[in-house]
């Protein structure tokens, strides 16, 4: 099995240092310490004195050194920054004149700088910057900051939007206003270190307000509490708040509007803009009283096999067991089966699916009997080339007895017949690419039909605009396919649309998936993969009212189309002849399993109806939003908006697995992220109106 990982060269240069013996540099905000200010150096009789110019390098060397992240100087002068003035006090020293690093320094000692003048006496250049983290990991749950207008940390007497970083998400996120109370904007100022708060609002610019909609809303501080996590509030999917909803905070006396991480024990992972040297990346690991710098070094991509099983022989096998494929695939292969037939499946897919098409047991007599139909392996046939099925085991004439060989080859006993694999590629292959493409409606010959299946990104085949019919893709693959997932990525969205496959037996269309409530770009349906089919039909039937069209015209358009298939299908070969092939595919090695009970994925089997109602629920109530978007900025809210409601159930054909679910949890999570971006937008625009 191929793993594809990172190779990295480890270069290690450490410096251990006291960090008191260090404190040489500071950033300061009206005397008192910030992460954004006058940037301060101290001098050789004791006394802090500003800087007189730097470059951009500099900044964020001092602010490593301080244990940020990165720096950002000030394009402003010290005064202009943030409206006022932030130039060192008349008669103060200056500690240096045009400090410039290189980038990779470890503290500003080791950076060049000049002699100062009487210019720089003035005060007039004294550096101001702004120091930050770039590692989510360095925050704990819960912390806050103050971000003001321009997006840099709010200045001291600035109203800033209030955000907090979300564990959960890994991510800083603003505070809604909803809900906010005079408690809370105690404690969150408190709690960021100044003596209260000074009052509170909503944002009323895009500027103010940020692009970002909040993650946490309703939290209602009694005012007593130290940490805002000790308060009720509302988090992550459970508030739907716009990002001109947003809180603006403003705290008394003195904070950290950034609030500055806590470097104990934290690994940080500065971006390669900031030490400026590729194709390395500087780590720094920072503990209470020392601090280490490596060096990674990139050297590409290394390719490497990895095959890990436990082979059994037919008197050690394992009451219940996997046939995992020794063939190399981008994922594990496993024999599995149904009443059907039996083919080649993804390991991951057969296991999640909890059916137990996948495991076997070796009864004494040696027949392979399958572990959820109760029936036996059998070949259709004696000779090379014979495909494998499942029989009953009491079936006439017997069955098939199995041997499990030392050298990983499954053999039928008494005979030279084992179990191999016929086909090119044991890798998933997209069919589709090679199909003939036709479609009904064309808007121009630079985006034709043929465009769906080029396998270009930046290609696509799109509709005329407002037609009045149905229109539809039509794929000839020219042969039986077995078809497993189909994988639609539309350009311009269908909000109903059908897919239709033409039996390979017959001239008959069969409707394997239907929807009326389509919201999302990506689309991916799990096939039946016993059932082959010679043609597949998209029958795009209404476009989606905002992401179906361009220029208050309505249309569709599919960047691609995939229909993934696995080549490879299990049959009976000499065992000499199979032993030489190359890629190990007459090679199974059995993985033992622990146990199967048919009655848990039977109890989850029967839940996928109502989660599937609710996609469809879900996606109707998006649509049907949607469509409101135009009409909601003349809406007057006089009541802060709650979007709850309950939708009537739109018919969704084509039943997934469990399998299909537990590997396809990024769809849902799709269409969750469209239902939240739709209802966002739909606040936003209330909010503003």
């Amino acid at each position: 099995m191929p793993a594809h990982v990172q190779g990295w060269y480890t270069f290690v240069f450490a410096e251990v240092l006291n960090r008191a013996a260090r404190a040489n540099v500071r950033v300061t905000a009206e005397g008192h310490p910030a992460s954004s200010g006058l940037l301060e150096i101290q001098t050789s009789s004791g006394a802090y004195g500003s800087v007189c110019g730097m470059n951009a390098e500099a900044a964020s060397v001092a602010c490593r050194q301080l244990g940020f992240d990165f720096g950002v100087q000030s394009p402003s002068p010290c005064g202009q920054y943030g409206g006022g003035s932030w130039c060192g006090a008349a008669g103060s020293p200056v500690a240096v004149k045009s400090l410039k690093c290189v980038g990779t320094e470890m503290s500003l000692d080791e950076c060049s700088s000049e002699a100062v003048d009487d210019a720089c006496l003035r005060h007039g250049s004294d550096a101001v910057i702004f120091c930050g983290a770039s590692s989510v990991t360095a925050f704990p749950d819960g912390k806050l900051r103050l971000v003001g207008a321009t997006g840099a940390p709010a200045l001291p007497k600035e109203a800033g939007r209030l955000e907090a970083f979300l564990g959960a998400s890994q991510a800083w996120a603003p505070v809604c206003k909803l809900g906010f109370t005079s408690g809370s904007a105690s404690v969150a100022c408190k709690q960021m270190g100044y003596t209260g708060a000074a009052g509170f609002a909503g944002c009323r610019s895009k500027e103010a307000c940020g692009g970002v909609a909040p993650q946490l809303a309703d939290l209602a501080c009694a005012g007593s509490e130290t940490n805002v996590l000790q308060c009720p509030m509302s988090i992550g999917d459970d508030v739907f708040c716009a990002p001109e909803e947003s809180v603006l905070l403003s705290c008394a006396g003195h904070g950290d509007p950034i609030g500055k991480p806590s470097k104990t024990g934290q690994i940080q992972y500065l971006p390669h803009e900031v030490v400026l040297v590729r194709p390395w990346t500087l780590v720094k690991v920072a503990f209470d009283h020392f601090v280490v710098w490596m060096m990674l070094f990139s050297v590409g991509a290394m390719s490497s096999f990895l095959a890990v099983a436990r082979h059994a022989s037919a008197a050690t096998a394992p009451a219940h067991f996997l046939l995992v494929s020794g063939m190399t695939a981008v994922d594990e292969t496993c024999l599995a089966g149904s009443g059907a037939g039996v083919w080649l499946e993804s390991c991951e897919k057969a296991v999640a699916g909890m059916r137990g098409e996948e495991i076997w047991s070796l009864a004494t007599d040696g027949s392979l009997l399958h572990a959820a139909s109760k029936m036996c392996l059998s070949p259709q046939g004696a000779s090379a080339g014979a495909p494998l099925t499942l029989a009953s085991c009491d079936a006439a004439g017997g069955v098939a007895k199995w041997e499990l060989q030392g050298n990983s080859q499954v053999k039928m006993a008494q005979s030279n017949m084992c179990i191999s694999q016929v086909g090119p590629s044991g890798a998933a292959v997209n069919v589709a690419a090679s199909a003939s493409v036709s479609s009904s409606s064309t808007l121009d010959p630079s985006h034709g039909a043929a465009l769906a299946v080029d396998g270009v990104a930046s290609t696509y085949w799109v509709s005329k605009m407002d037609e009045a019919d149905a229109v539809s893709l039509l794929l000839d693959f020219g042969e039986p396919v077995h078809g497993s997932v189909l994988e639609l990525d539309f350009e311009f969205v269908p909000s109903a649309f059908t897919v239709q496959a033409a039996e390979a037996s017959s001239e008959n269309w069969l409707q394997i998936f239907a929807t009326d409530s389509n919201a999302l770009k990506h689309v991916k349906i799990p096939l039946t993969a016993a059932k082959p089919m010679s043609a597949i039909k998209l029958v795009m039937k209404e476009a989606h009212p905002t992401l179906g069209t361009m220029g208050g015209h309505k249309l569709v358009g599919v960047r691609s189309i995939r229909l993934l298939t696995r080549l490879l299908q299990p049959v009976l070969e000499p065992c000499a002849a199979a032993a030489k092939s190359q890629d190990a595919r007459d090679k199974f090695f059995t993985v033992a399993v622990s146990g199967f009970d048919p009655q848990a994925g039977a109890a989850l089997a029967a839940e996928m109806p109502a989660l599937e109602s609710a996609d469809a629920a879900l996606s109707s109530i998006v649509v049907e939003l949607a469509k409101a978007l135009p009409a909601i900025s003349s809406c007057k809210p006089a009541a802060p908006i709650s979007l709850r409601a309950n939708a009537t159930i739109q018919r969704v054909q084509g039943r997934r697995t469990l399998g299909d679910t537990a590997l396809g949890v990024s769809q849902e999570a799709a269409l969750l992220e469209e239902a939240r971006g739709t209802i966002v937008a739909a606040r936003g625009l209330l909010a503003l109106s």
